[in-house]
């Protein structure tokens, strides 16, 4: 037996869900709380079934939530409701934190092209089972990611890929028996000026995954600081290193097949990197750990109210514009761009689009006094036989008033 309420009201989908189980229920296997990773509820156990316990649960959960939309409203009109709850959270959040998170992430896109290359120092492996791996530990992401953003996935092998010459390279350790790279490489690691990789190319973000498969005179190859093999390149992509010749390598066996092509198995922690990765890289927020479901659906708030924000403001530049130019024409399209509110980013790319219409952009340089410049010598040669012709009209018309007064 269990009873779920929601935290939302019934109207609309709830932003949590509490589920309490009863007493000695399979559900909870004797834990207190849990969270499922596709689920955007919280099990209570029989163990806290007091309000303030539950209170205490569901405020460690939405705390960050909420203490991410002050960070985003703050020095803006919107920074404190009408309750005050927003102002209480600004002493709390931890500001270095979300300024990593932001300055790492890209800029928020409905669309984003995700390209992974392998590049090999030397002549193999000549192929990877990307397909395969993608398909397992990718794919399931980017399908729950599918309300954020959609997502294109291009692939591509590149052998004889020399370090760039831009970086001292690895040093060789002999107390560990590793290659390591210096912290201060790791953004020039990778070599622009030869390896073909997608630059961001029309609509949406082009993000990077480089897989390098170093020669065996430098493997195994780690980062010095931390004897990783994987970092982030912040509004950029990630990059991972895989050492074929470490002990420490899954693979299946030695054949010459597996040397020339990476199997899904080579790949399967590569591709949990970069999934990893991809998360910081688009502004996942990390918390709450256990739920993937609450993570997107916090990030969805987040991108919903930083839109909102971005369209306040173009739509407030485009009210003032039109009161400082009044003669500005203002074209249908315009009129149906600025009411299109029917969702955060569609209002925001629309009032974007309003704000640049070419019809009203070229008036801002065009003042009245060019107006008169223009229109006088158009207007003056027709002007002036009218004019004339006029007063010729009101003098006849003068004269002849006189003289019907004189006859009378």
């Amino acid at each position: 037996m269990k009873e779920a309420q929601p935290i939302l009201p019934a109207h609309g989908d709830p932003a949590l869900t509490v589920v309490l189980h009863a007493a000695g229920s399979p559900d909870t296997n004797g834990v207190t709380s849990r969270l499922e990773p596709g689920e955007s509820a919280l099990h209570l156990g029989s163990g806290l079934r007091q309000a303030g316990e539950i209170a205490d649960q569901i405020r460690e959960i939405t705390s960050p939530q909420q203490e991410a939309l002050a960070y985003l409203l703050s020095g803006t009109p919107f920074a404190v409701t009408e309750h005050g709850a927003l102002r209480a959270t600004q002493n709390t959040w931890s500001a270095a934190s979300l300024d990593a998170r932001n300055t790492r992430a890209f800029k928020p896109s409905t669309t984003y092209h995700l390209s992974f290359s392998l590049f090999v120092s030397g002549n193999g492996p000549s192929a990877w089972a990307i397909e395969d791996a993608l398909a397992a530990y990718m794919t399931p992401l980017l399908d729950a990611l599918a309300g954020v953003s959609n997502f294109t996935v291009t692939t591509q092998v590149q052998l004889h890929a020399s370090f760039s010459p831009s970086i001292a390279g690895p040093t060789f350790d002999e107390a560990s028996g590793k290659w390591k790279l210096r912290k201060e490489d790791l953004s020039g690691f990778v070599n622009a000026a030869e390896w073909p990789l997608s630059p961001s190319i029309g609509e949406g973000s082009t993000i990077n995954f480089v897989l390098y498969v170093p020669a065996p005179g430098h493997s195994p190859l780690v980062v010095a600081d931390t004897g990783g093999t994987g970092w982030l390149v912040p509004q950029w992509g990630g990059v991972a290193i895989l050492n074929l010749d470490e002990p420490t390598t899954p693979r299946k066996s030695t054949t010459d097949t597996d040397r020339t092509t990476l199997s899904a198995a080579n790949l399967d922690e590569i591709i949990l990197t970069f999934a990893d990765q991809l998360t910081a890289l688009i502004g996942l927020p990390s918390s709450p750990a256990g739920s993937l479901a609450l993570r997107i659906a916090a990030l969805q708030r987040e991108r919903a109210t930083a839109l909102l924000l971005s369209t306040a403001s173009t739509l407030g530049a485009l009210s003032r514009l039109v009161h400082k130019l009044p003669n500005i024409p203002i074209p249908d399209t315009v009129a149906t761009s600025v009411g299109a509110l029917g969702n955060a980013q569609a209002a925001s790319e629309a009032s974007e689009k309003a704000f640049f219409e070419p019809s009203m952009v070229g008036q801002v340089y065009f003042p009245d006094e060019h107006k008169v410049a223009v229109y006088v010598p158009l207007l003056g040669p027709m002007g002036v036989p009218l004019v004339l012709a006029g007063v010729k009209e009101l003098l006849g018309w003068y004269r002849g008033m006189r003289e019907k007064v004189k006859r009378t």
